[in-house]
């Protein structure tokens, strides 16, 4: 189990035609993230007709990793190393499956993905990032995808006297309540 835990996440249509993909040059990154988009689209093609009609979840395909859930007429995909862990990984791709059902309206299909393609790239960001797993929580990152700008939280002006830290401190403990009131819920 390492950091990198994620080397490719694909959305392909139900032709495994390229809709999004983001593949991850990380220090345990395969050949997938180098080679030529030609070779990343015939990978993807395969990987498309293995899974066609096929309702497991996970599978090892290519000498990877591979989780998928089939969504209206798209297949999200999410390729990792063979030593990964399984659970983990499927649990960030049904973590990406619900931010993206959240940022599309519940509306998830290929022309809803298309024409709201930067959410969705947005959605596969704040979940995983550069190889990385940021958020298995959906709730929070669809939370903070949704959330306006004006809504955003300010951080106070910083002061170095004596009250100035007292008051970051107290902004700081605000916030890890905050947070933690929110992972229990």
């Amino acid at each position: 189990m390492s950091l990198y835990a994620v080397q490719a996440v694909l959305i392909l249509d139900s032709a495994g035609e390229r809709v999004l993909s983001k593949y991850y040059q990380t220090p345990r990154a395969s050949a997938l993230a180098t080679s030529p988009v030609a070779e990343q689209r015939s990978f993807e093609q395969k990987l498309a007709a293995k899974t066609k009609g096929v309702n497991d979840d996970v599978l090892i395909f290519d000498g990877h990793l591979v989780v998928y859930k089939q969504l209206a007429d798209i297949l999200v995909y999410i390729v990792a190393p063979l030593d990964e862990n399984e659970v983990l990984i499927f649990q960030t791709l049904t973590t990406l499956r619900d931010v993206i059902d959240n940022a599309l309206n519940h509306r998830v299909d290929k022309s809803n993905v298309l024409d709201r393609y930067d959410c969705v790239a947005l959605a596969v960001d704040s979940v995983v990032d550069n190889g990385i797993i940021l958020s298995n929580d959906s709730a929070l990152t669809s939370e903070r995808l949704t959330r306006s700008a004006d809504e955003e939280l300010t951080m106070p002006t910083v002061d170095f006297s004596e009250t100035g830290f007292k008051s970051m401190f107290d902004f700081a403990k605000g916030r890890l309540a905050q947070a933690v009131r929110h992972q229990l819920v």
